[in-house]
This record gives structure tokens, sequence and C-alpha cells, in this order.
């Protein structure tokens, strides 16, 4: 069984609150489009394809800012959790307290780990309380 890995993302296409399953470069790009400007989720999702993993992308409106649309995709993902071989959660342009902690609590029942870059990570533990 193939890991699977869970972006949180900006794209082109898609529809937002919505888990999208891809397993190929033709299903990213027909069902996600191109990268947005400023998103890093779709390029994400290709690494994840080209390094054969399964995976499932959750669109966002603005990658790092909408509480209510990660929790949103948190929701979804953890009715869906138990059918998953789920190895990780990447956040890309996420420094939010709130969704890392929510992000982490997942990851933490899952055993998987949490995917952030650097500049998010030096956000998220500079902020206060």
């Amino acid at each position: 069984m193939k890991h699977t890995i869970a972006i949180f993302g900006e794209s082109e296409r898609g529809s937002l609150e919505k888990l999208s399953y891809l397993n190929s470069l033709p299903s990213l790009v027909e069902n996600l489009g191109q990268a947005t400007e400023n998103g890093r989720g779709v390029h994400m999702a290709i690494q994840a394809i080209m390094y054969q993993r399964d995976l499932i992308f959750f669109k966002v409106s603005e990658e790092g800012f909408n509480l209510e649309e990660y929790l949103a995709g948190f929701h979804l993902l953890e009715s869906k959790s138990s059918d998953l071989n789920l190895a990780a959660i990447a956040l890309p342009g996420v420094g939010d307290r709130n969704i890392i902690d929510r992000a982490l609590t997942i990851c933490e029942i899952q055993k998987s780990f949490l995917i952030i870059k650097e500049q998010d990570l030096y956000d998220f533990m500079t902020q206060g309380p």
C-alpha cells in the first residue's frame, strides 16, 4: 500500500471544501490546473506524485489564512482517516498556530509527519500563545 500525503493549498481549478484524490500527473493537471502565483500546494503535489505517493489535495482560497477552510479540511480528512495510510500532512504557507496545532493533533493520532516550510515554522514558533 502506498503512503498518502494530504496537502492543503491553492490551485487554479478544483472545488473548495472537497478532498481530491490524485495519483498521477494527468489527474493532477485535470483536477487542479496550474499553480497559483503565490501558492506552493500544487508544487508540493507534483513532488509527492513524482515520489510515487498517493495524494489528497484540499483546496483553500489562500494558503495560510482562512482558519475555517482548514478546519473543514481537517474534519473531512479525519472522517476518511481509517481508510488512509496517511504518511504526512503538508501545510505550505501556514504559520498560524491554530491551524498547525490542529494538524499536529491529526498527525499524532495517525502517527504521521507534518510538512511545513522553514519560514512557516519560524512564524509558528514566534507567535504568542
